[in-house]
């Protein structure tokens, strides 16, 4: 009987320790979960890009099982200079996009290895740029092995990507995990480092869209492609062979594509064709003025920087790099599960592209044309005067909107006009201040005020108890969009002014 007791006795401890060991682990789970999702918090982001830099990878993980054709591994450069959807709706090729900030050729093997244990793509395109070794650049290298499954190779990459030899397990760790790198910043984080959504963008298969533009007239040539001496250095020299190793081992072609910039020079395009000639991969070099020509590439509205594309550079590129795709390689055609999937992404990023083109033009004509739109609410109200210098296009794109034309006719006079999936449901046009009121559904309320010079010189657009009109001189616009019920931009055209003014 006391044996019994006993035996009962140790029973109870071990599932007294059993449970306590279940909570110790869950808790650490938790803990590192906890600390994994702050990590994009506290990534180290630039400015001058949009949603936290969008340099996502684990988007990789949604994407059905051997699906893409064709898998892009590159820096900043691919990041903003390689479109995948517009690839897809011209040729049908399907790729994604998986880039870091100087990315180097040991993260590239590391994103590769990664990459192929869920796609099996014929086409692997390396950008040129991440031959050029140089600096280790462990911040972007810690922001995308962070978002890799867990796994030993997981681990065996932060230790070669991170630097981590030598190191004490305190500094590894300090290293490793974003949330720990950066705790001497946690008391100076913003409201969108918290509320912007990364993965929001991840539709876009790892492209990321600008509309700023530096004329190529305008950069510092000399400064951007002086002499330099180069060389590969052993480092990566060897992770390259292990990616050719990789595609082979995979029957994969491998391509080194650099795209144009003004910060390439000769050297290096020697040294990096020299390396691809004796590795039997593709190379294609889109800085030479003769490809450039055949792609009908404008260097002076495609550069977002010396470096790097924006929306209308990385068209033009994509276009022809689909079109290299398709004249070399052989691709088998998709079922019609993926293509509905794409066309649903598509069909999504080409609404962000117009939004943040229309956001950004300064053309009234090309802006009206893509708000004529029938999930959009158009809003608009003058300040001031807005007819003295409108052009004929101008005039005749207000006209296609609807609009009577009368309040062309009065200088420096008002005008409120709200238009609906192409319906006008209000226009008021005269000499006094002026206002109109539209409710389209349960919870949106607009209110559009207006007032000439002489009226109160004044412009109003409040939508659901929030003011979004610029109230500056000419026509103040508003554009509502009924599908995310969020405003998606506002602007003002000083058509006061004449064109060759503005």
């Amino acid at each position: 009987m006391v044996q019994i007791i006993v035996d009962r006795s140790l029973s109870m401890q071990g599932i007294k320790i059993k449970a306590r060991l279940v909570k110790a682990v869950a808790f650490l789970l938790l803990t590192v979960l906890i600390i994994g999702n702050l990590g994009e918090v506290f990534a180290l982001k630039h400015e001058t890009y949009e949603a936290n830099n969008y340099y996502s990878f684990d988007y990789l993980y949604d994407i059905p099982k051997d699906t893409l054709d064709v898998v892009y591994i590159g820096t900043s450069q691919y990041h903003m200079g390689i479109t995948p959807l517009e690839i897809w709706k011209e040729y049908g090729i399907t790729g994604a996009s998986f880039n870091s900030p100087s990315c180097r050729a040991w993260l590239a093997y590391y994103m590769m290895q990664e990459v192929l244990k869920y796609q099996s793509p014929k086409v692997v395109m390396i950008d040129a740029a991440i031959l050029r070794g140089g600096n280790n650049y462990i911040a972007g290298n810690r922001r995308m092995i962070g978002q890799f499954r867990p796994s030993f190779m997981k681990f065996q990459a932060l230790y070669d990507c991170l630097d981590l030899k030598g190191k004490s397990i305190d500094q590894m760790i300090n290293t490793s995990f974003e949330f720990f790198a950066y705790h001497d910043k946690w008391d100076t984080r913003k409201e969108e480092d918290f509320t912007d959504d990364v993965s929001s963008l991840n539709y876009q298969k790892g492209y990321l869209l600008s509309t700023n533009c530096v004329p190529y007239s305008d950069m510092n040539h000399k400064e951007n492609r002086k002499a330099t001496m180069f060389s590969i250095d052993d480092r990566s020299l060897d992770y390259m062979e292990q990616i050719k190793k990789l595609c082979d081992e995979k029957e994969i072609k491998l391509i080194v594509t650099k795209l144009p910039s003004d910060m390439w020079n000769n050297t290096y395009a020697r040294y990096v064709g020299d390396w691809a000639e004796e590795n039997d991969a593709d190379y294609l070099d889109l800085t030479q003025r003769k490809l450039q020509r055949e792609m009908g590439f404008d260097r002076e509205t495609s550069y977002f920087d010396n470096n790097h594309l924006n929306y209308i550079g990385a068209e033009t590129v994509s276009k022809y790099l689909g079109s290299y795709l398709t004249q070399n390689y052989q691709f088998e055609s998709h079922s019609q599960k993926i293509e509905d999937a794409w066309q649903a992404d598509y069909d999504k990023y080409e609404k962000y592209r117009n939004n943040k083109i229309m956001q950004s033009t300064n053309d009234m004509v090309q802006f009206l044309e893509m708000a004529d739109n029938q999930d959009y609410i158009i809003c608009m109200s003058i300040k001031d005067d807005a007819v003295k210098g409108l052009t004929e296009d101008e005039l005749v794109q207000l006209e296609k909107l609807g609009l009577n034309m009368r309040f062309v006719n009065r200088y420096r006079g008002s005008l409120v006009a709200v238009i609906d999936d192409g319906e006008i449901i209000s226009q008021k046009d005269g000499t006094m201040a002026l206002s109109c009121e539209y409710k389209p559904y349960e919870n949106c309320e607009i209110k559009v005020e207006s007032a000439g010079y002489n009226a109160g010189n004044y412009s109003s657009v409040v939508i659901n108890g929030k003011e979004y009109s610029k109230n500056q001189r000419g026509i103040n616009i508003v554009i509502y969009d009924k599908t995310t019920d969020d405003v998606i931009c506002s602007t003002v055209f000083d058509t006061w002014l004449n064109s060759d003014e503005r």
